[in-house]
């Protein structure tokens, strides 16, 4: 896939040969044990995993429920959330872990059923836990889901891939960027990446999150719900739009360290990632942290900032990440 071409190209470049540093030994184990476990998830077709049951995960809910959805859970660290009175509360963590279980065998859905429109009709299963999405590591033992709808005000592909790599590490081995103005090195690579985007799709830049919105709508344009989104011409800002913003984004992850995942729309106004993207780009970005001691020195800093991109086709946003120490 595009997203990881850059990722797979410097794997294969510097397998062989002298390295400028050693990597540590205890934490390259702790990385490629991580692979071999995120190589082993299976995607579990008609599993809908959303991140917070506030409007947008409530929104979703009922559109599975009229759609006949399979199974959704949804997670919420307030255990009062909207979405609760939707659906069965599951109070025990057994209990989750049983229902987790009973997905990824062939009694339930497993990863090689049909697709979910071909389907026979069925009630959709709902079902509500309270937990941290830092937590999701944890939830991904049991499998990957079809799709991750987020509905949380923070990147979740960035999270996810973050408290994956953290999980059981003694340090923060990966954490969002955050420089100031005066950081010359990391703004110099900051705005090398929003050079990259024309400046009409880029709709804020901060630095000091590590952050770059992109759009190809106005300020103060909204879109509506029930946009489709297309290629190539928006017909409700009457806007021409060249390429979608997920293409500018993969094209950029094949000059630099990056990985995109699409948003597909999942129901009006409502986006997901799919959970084959999120495995591929796991495993991705994992074997390129393990190639670091292998980069020459003088290009250290741009190869410790990678990035991850959640796009569609008219809108996305762009994180930096910091890798840590490695030695």
């Amino acid at each position: 896939m595009q997203n990881i071409i850059f990722f797979e190209v410097i794997a294969l470049i510097f397998s062989v040969g002298r390295c400028d540093r050693i990597m540590n030994p205890d934490l390259r184990r702790q990385i490629d044990l991580k692979i071999e476990e995120a190589n082993a998830l299976s995607i579990i077709s008609g599993y809908y995993l959303v991140i917070g049951g506030g409007k947008i995960g409530s929104k979703f809910v009922e559109y599975a429920k009229d759609h006949d959805l399979s199974f959704v859970l949804v997670i919420d660290i307030d255990c009062e959330a909207p979405v609760s009175k939707l659906g069965k509360v599951l109070e025990d963590r057994k209990d989750l872990a049983d229902i987790l279980d009973s997905l990824n065998t062939d009694t339930y859905l497993g990863v090689n059923s049909p697709p979910v429109d071909s389907r026979t009709a069925q009630n959709t299963e709902i079902y509500f836990y309270c937990m941290d999405s830092k937590d999701i590591p944890s939830l991904l033992d049991y499998g990957i889901p079809e799709y991750i709808i987020p509905a949380v005000p923070s990147h979740a592909a960035v999270d996810i891939i973050a408290d994956f790599v953290n999980l059981d590490i003694d340090t923060d081995l990966i954490r969002e960027v955050s420089m100031d103005k005066g950081d010359r090195d990391r703004m110099d690579v900051f705005q090398s990446i929003v050079s990259k985007f024309p400046e009409n799709i880029v709709a804020g830049t901060f630095p000091e999150h590590g952050a770059v919105f992109l759009s190809y709508a106005r300020p103060g344009e909204l879109c509506p719900d029930n946009c489709r989104g297309q290629e190539n011409y928006c017909y409700n800002f009457k806007r021409e739009k060249p390429r979608t913003i997920t293409s500018y984004a993969c094209e950029l992850a094949q000059d630099r360290p990056g990985s995109v995942f699409e948003s597909l729309q999942m129901g009006p106004g409502i986006g997901g990632i799919q959970g084959r993207d999120l495995k591929e780009n796991l495993i991705s970005f994992m074997k390129y942290m393990n190639q670091l001691e292998c980069l020459p020195l003088n290009a250290d800093l741009e190869n410790r900032l990678p990035f991850i991109a959640t796009t569609c086709n008219c809108h996305g946003i762009l994180n930096l990440l910091q890798i840590g120490d490695i030695s």
